[in-house]
């Protein structure tokens, strides 16, 4: 009897794989800066339209990971993000609802796609500092929505980009200066969520923030270790353990400065066998970075009231 019992189950699985609930219920999220996403060259000149092969590498790429929603740093304008949707819609995977950032930086904007619906916006664009006596916008502003992962669930995304480092060494003290800035300001953000949303809230804060793990900026926007508001730090690998995602051709560095963050009630959610920096061999002609990936089990709907 067991004998003939197991062989059913192999039938099953042959005909049918694993039942869809083992991975229907995870949501895969993807950060990603797509250097200078633009399908057409910018009005100062400074930025030239990205090539048609890279253009449909990065379209490739979101089909690949079969991503619900996507992150992007560096993303152009609202039609160069429409564009994005509509080769995703025409390749058979459908982001009907985004956001883009409107701040300082009209050329290189931080922006969302997603197949299930923002249900409350919050993004930040006028946010400014102080630096040596002149007031300063935070150049990307910060991008804030919640998504409705199943029905009457909630996932709050807070994605940045943060200040260039174009000057490495002394020369980029300002441009250090005004990243921890920037850092700050994204933590008061997040420490305003937790205050009105209280320690449960379950936040992803993601984005490119051009700096080590250990950098004052970082570990500001992590936060005290055991508040109320501390976010962790998922530090994913690719499948050889390689963390890097960005890689800086002047010098030939390879550096890990885009992150996936995570409150401390969204972090029981992670699927760790399926976040990860994605490794492609022809991963350069897309971006000079490589996308990171989350998976989270989504919560079961809520019941009606």
């Amino acid at each position: 009897m067991r004998r003939w019992r197991w062989f059913v189950a192999l039938a099953c699985f042959l005909a049918f794989g694993w039942p869809s609930a083992t991975r229907a219920r995870d949501f895969v999220f993807v950060a990603w800066n797509v250097e200078n996403f633009a399908l057409a060259p910018a009005a100062s000149g400074e930025r030239q339209p990205k090539p048609p092969a890279s253009v449909e590498a990065v379209v490739r790429t979101i089909l690949a990971l079969r991503a619900d929603a996507v992150g992007f740093a560096e993303m152009g304008s609202a039609e160069d993000l429409a564009e994005v949707q509509r080769r995703l819609r025409a390749a058979g995977r459908d982001f009907p609802y985004s956001e883009l950032v409107a701040a300082a930086d009209e050329e290189r904007r931080l922006a969302l796609i997603s197949r299930v619906p923002i249900v409350a916006r919050a993004s930040v664009t006028e946010s400014s500092y102080e630096l040596r006596g002149a007031r300063t916008r935070v150049k990307r502003g910060f991008l804030d929505v919640t998504l409705e992962p199943t029905p009457g669930a909630r996932l709050r995304l807070v994605g940045a980009h943060l200040k260039s480092r174009l000057a490495r060494g002394p020369g980029g003290a300002d441009e250090a200066l005004a990243r921890r800035q920037e850092a700050a300001l994204l933590r008061a953000h997040l420490n305003a969520i937790f205050a009105a949303e209280g320690p449960d809230a379950e936040v992803l804060t993601w984005g490119d923030f051009n700096d080590a793990k250990n950098s004052p900026g970082v570990l500001d926007i992590l936060g005290p270790p055991g508040a109320a508001g501390a976010l962790h730090d998922l530090a994913p690998a690719d499948r050889l353990g390689d963390r890097w995602t960005h890689h800086f051709s002047p010098t030939d560095s390879y550096e890990r400065i885009d992150y996936l963050l995570v409150s401390r009630a969204l972090r029981p959610r992670v699927v760790a066998a399926r976040t990860k920096v994605h490794r492609d061999p022809n991963w350069r002609e897309a971006s000079d970075h490589r996308p990171v990936v989350v998976a989270l089990r989504c919560p079961s709907p809520r019941p009606a009231r």
